[in-house]
């Protein structure tokens, strides 16, 4: 990919220089597109146990006998839709 850069690359109407083509700036532009979605993914994979607890402790609570069965089913709705 970087022979085809530096062969593409127009000196005088870009400016890349003597065809070195975009130099170390197209590694820099996929490391923080790769840096990004690993960022993504983890905050999204974080936010996952959060609602399987909250399920847990609503499964705990109906266990127990602190609410019934409409109300256990209710919310676990609201948390399996989030």
């Amino acid at each position: 990919m970087t022979t085809f850069l530096a062969t593409t690359c127009d000196v005088e109407r870009w400016g890349c220089g003597h065809g070195w083509g975009p130099g170390p700036w197209i590694g820099l532009f996929w490391l923080a597109v790769v840096a990004t979605l690993l960022l993504l993914w983890l905050t999204r994979w974080r936010r996952r146990p959060a609602i399987r607890d909250g399920e847990r402790l609503l499964a705990e609570r109906y266990a127990r006998g602190d609410i019934e069965e409409s109300e256990y089913r209710s919310r676990r709705e609201v948390l399996r839709k989030r």
